[in-house]
């Protein structure tokens, strides 16, 4: 076993905090607005017409892995001490046979264990705090109100049925993330 000390040089302490709601059309929406990852979904789009166990399949496996580590670097050019993620274990258990053969393909492209692996390692690096929560109903839930329902996310936009309060539904999850990871209680 071969291990080291690595000496985290601080810059400045930063005690801000911010939330990342990891998803498959865009990489990652933070509780700041701010977007990584735009193209992925372009990506695994692309990836998903090659031929399995071919060449071009592996490539573009690789391009995946490589947008990822690029976007997710781009993250942290910003000085936070916290990032908080949802626990996105097992999120494709169970759905077999649920969804179609064309989504079933490009979900395999979609490696989120990857990018929460890849985010805790950077975190370590950057001397970053990394916090999970469970992932249920961030992007449901109205982060004024506190309504959950199901219809208050249709595709990318979010509307809350109860008190009008609308926006991004990712940069809306985001922000449920990070109330939720410190207890903050939605009225």
């Amino acid at each position: 076993i071969l291990t080291f000390e690595k000496e985290v040089e601080h810059v400045a302490e930063s005690s801000k905090v911010i939330a990342l709601d990891i998803g498959y059309r865009k990489l990652g929406v933070t509780s700041d607005e701010k977007v990584i990852g735009n193209g992925l979904s372009k990506i695994i789009d692309k990836a998903s017409r090659k031929q399995q166990c071919s060449k071009s399949y592996y490539r573009s496996k690789s391009e995946i892995k490589n947008y990822i580590n690029k976007e997710l670097k781009r993250l942290f050019e910003d000085n936070f001490s916290i990032l908080v993620i949802e626990d996105l274990k097992n999120l494709k258990y169970g759905k077999s046979g649920k969804w179609s053969k064309s989504v079933n393909r490009k979900f395999n492209f979609w490696i989120y264990s990857y990018i929460i692996r890849r985010l805790e390692q950077l975190c370590e690096v950057a001397g970053v705090q990394c916090l999970s929560i469970p992932p249920q109903y961030t992007s449901q839930r109205c982060p004024r109100c506190g309504h959950i329902e199901k219809a208050n996310r249709q595709g990318e936009k979010f509307k809350c049925l109860r008190c009008g309060f609308d926006g991004d539904a990712d940069h809306i999850a985001a922000i449920n993330i990070l109330n939720l990871a410190f207890g903050r209680e939605v009225p």
